[in-house]
């Protein structure tokens, strides 16, 4: 089944106006902001109930210098930290029924590279499957 969605993020505007302006434009699936912290699963299913969209996916956010979430980043402490916050993501997205967690390995808004492209990888690598959903 083909969705048509948008992301909450679109609108500068609270989550239940969000989601009410995406349904008012016709869509019927939504992309959630990966910020679990800010609203629990119940509150969230119901206000997609209400505007009767569907979770279509959650977009799990690594903004640096805004947070220490980079998982190809030199030191394991913040490496931990984004691990810690994906995990939280795809529990998250699990609670409200989101099929789809993405994320980018690193720090989105990083300028320059901290080591070489292999160095990063092998960085990211150490958390695989190191920490149990």
């Amino acid at each position: 089944m083909l969705r048509l969605g948008a992301c909450t993020w679109i609108y500068e505007a609270p989550l239940e106006e969000a989601l009410a302006r995406i349904a008012a434009a016709g869509c019927d699936g939504v992309e959630l902001l990966g910020e679990p912290e800010m609203w629990t699963p119940d509150a969230v299913r119901r206000l997609l109930a209400r505007t009767g969209l569907a979770p279509v996916a959650l977009t799990a956010s690594c903004k640096v210098p805004q947070t220490r979430r980079d998982l190809a980043h030199p030191d394991p402490a913040i490496r931990a930290e984004a691990v810690a916050y994906l995990v939280g993501c795809l529990r998250f997205a699990a609670a409200i029924g989101a099929p789809v967690v993405q994320m980018l390995p690193s720090g989105e808004s990083r300028l320059a590279p901290i080591s070489t492209r292999e160095q990063e990888w092998r960085w990211s690598d150490r958390h695989r499957a190191a920490q149990p959903l």
